[in-house]
């Protein structure tokens, strides 16, 4: 059967659809940019993603196209308007499990696998650590669709999968889950993911490793010393999510911290890695948030050295616990508040760039552009593009920030 893919939503839903077009691949399936079958891995963290989901699935019926559904929608009560468009669900748990996939995409038998050996991405590639989430913040769906407890992977498969994708070329690891920094919780171990960090360095494999979000209550102090001694192995860029900059609104949101708390995380992470990137995601219009709590957010923003601010305009989930509250904002104010923010997100990416004009720092060379330039991320997440470097893609190069415009850096690669 000639099959196709389509992700929505996180680096966690992107490494599970790797998974399954893995088991799907060996079951005799063909991937074909002309499918007769659509797998679709989905997000329902928004209403948008929802409403995108639906839009997309029915331009495919239309086409005369068979549709599999699995992911986070799959996993609650399906909304109509995508339900009447699918031919097959998966359940969100057993996405991974050929038993329930219908058996025309089963032309053979195959053993189930246990980790990747390549990714759809050419230079880098997620590996997924841990699944679920206890936390139960106000505003999020997730524990309702993906697990309301963390689910550690075993730590033999993730050392073997980041070793075949070594082998297979990859230079920068993502470790990647639905809450990363709850890895090892189900076994009560704390320092799990420190743990674990060390023992991937310890295969002293030619690649660098990022995580790719952590919340400021998993943080610790020893994964923080870690990376400040790890030399170019773990990158210098955490995504800590902050979500609100107001302490009223941090608290109807149940995040389990203050301001405070976030800033006291931040200047120890700047302290012990002066130039690291801080990277977060702000939620605009929660529920009960007043022009006054919005300047608090403002105010706070400001008085931090965020890298790269990502900013949602709040959206009703049905199971979440935002969702019976009063107090809801006009998408109208909603607007006018993301814009703000973004201004303020787009004016500290573009300074913290700015800031390393002339200094040397390490690049991933990823890809080439139309223009002749070649795209790429340094460990402390500055997208850079430089030319003449043919001769590098895919690899970790030394470049000289000559310029920056817009959060995005030129430069000339020194060395490797």
């Amino acid at each position: 059967m000639k099959i196709g893919f389509i992700t929505y939503g996180c680096k966690v839903n992107q490494y599970d659809t790797e998974r399954i077009k893995k088991e799907l691949l060996a079951s005799g399936n063909e991937e074909s940019a002309d499918p007769d079958v659509y797998i679709v891995n989905t997000c329902t963290v928004t209403d948008k993603i929802d409403r995108d989901t639906a839009r997309e699935l029915r331009k495919l019926k239309s086409r005369g196209k068979k549709i599999l559904l699995t992911g986070c929608i799959a996993a609650r009560q399906c909304p109509k308007d995508i339900a009447d468009n699918v031919d097959w669900f998966v359940p969100n748990s057993s996405k991974y499990d050929m038993a329930f996939y219908p058996e025309e995409l089963k032309s053979r038998e195959t053993a189930p696998s246990f980790f990747l050996e390549t990714f759809s991405e050419k230079n880098k590639a997620f590996v997924k650590i841990e699944d679920g989430c206890d936390r139960f913040c106000a505003y999020c769906e997730i524990p309702y669709v993906r697990g309301n407890k963390p689910v550690s992977r075993n730590e033999g498969e993730i050392l073997n999968e980041i070793k075949a994708l070594s082998s297979s070329g990859y230079k920068e690891i993502i470790l990647t889950g639905i809450n990363l920094g709850r890895y090892g919780a189900d076994k009560n171990e704390k320092e799990a993911l420190c743990g674990l960090l060390e023992k991937i360095k310890a295969l002293n494999l030619p690649l660098r490793v990022r995580l790719s979000s952590i919340g400021p209550l998993e943080l610790t102090d020893k994964i923080i010393e870690f990376a400040a001694g790890s030399g170019n192995f773990l990158c210098r860029h955490f995504h800590m999510s902050i979500q609100s900059g107001c302490d009223k609104i941090l608290k109807a949101m149940n995040r389990r911290y203050d301001t405070a708390f976030y800033r006291e995380k931040a200047e120890r992470i700047l302290k012990a890695i002066p130039d690291a990137g801080i990277t977060t995601d702000l939620i605009a219009g929660f529920p009960g948030e007043t022009e006054s709590n919005h300047m608090d957010t403002v105010e706070f923003l400001k008085s931090m050295r965020f890298t790269r601010i990502h900013v949602f305009p709040y959206s009703d989930r049905p199971d979440a616990l935002a969702f019976k509250m009063d107090g809801k904002v006009s998408d109208e104010i909603k607007k006018k508040r993301v814009k703000e923010l973004a201004q303020i997100a787009a004016e500290k990416e573009a300074a913290f760039a700015e800031s390393f004009t002339g200094k040397i720092l390490e690049m991933l060379v990823e890809s080439g552009d139309k223009n002749g330039y070649f795209m790429g991320y340094t460990d402390n997440y500055i997208r850079v593009k430089v030319k003449g470097a043919e001769n590098y893609v895919n690899k970790i190069v030394k470049v000289k920030i000559t310029s920056a415009e817009g959060g995005i850096a030129c430069g000339e690669i020194t060395g490797v």
